[in-house]
């Protein structure tokens, strides 16, 4: 079986990215050492700040108050 000698991922876009690093979390679970425990905490930690940084990224800041201004219009 051939390993993988070198392998960069700062060529992945961002979604690509956050998929390959939800691959990563999910074979944390394979991990049962204690000394392992604090850093797949701190990866989860990150991995999930990630995921909110993504989140916000998808929301348009305006959007409530655009949406109150054009109820108001329509109910006007």
């Amino acid at each position: 079986m051939a390993k993988i000698k070198n392998f960069n991922i700062k060529k992945l876009r961002t979604e690509e990215d956050f998929g390959f690093q939800k691959r990563i979390e999910a074979e944390t679970a394979l991990l049962t050492a204690e000394t392992d425990k604090p850093m797949v905490a701190a990866y989860k930690a990150a991995l999930a700040a990630f995921d909110d940084a993504l989140k916000g990224s998808t929301r348009n800041s305006l959007s409530p108050t655009m949406a109150r201004a054009d109820e108001m219009a329509d109910a006007a």
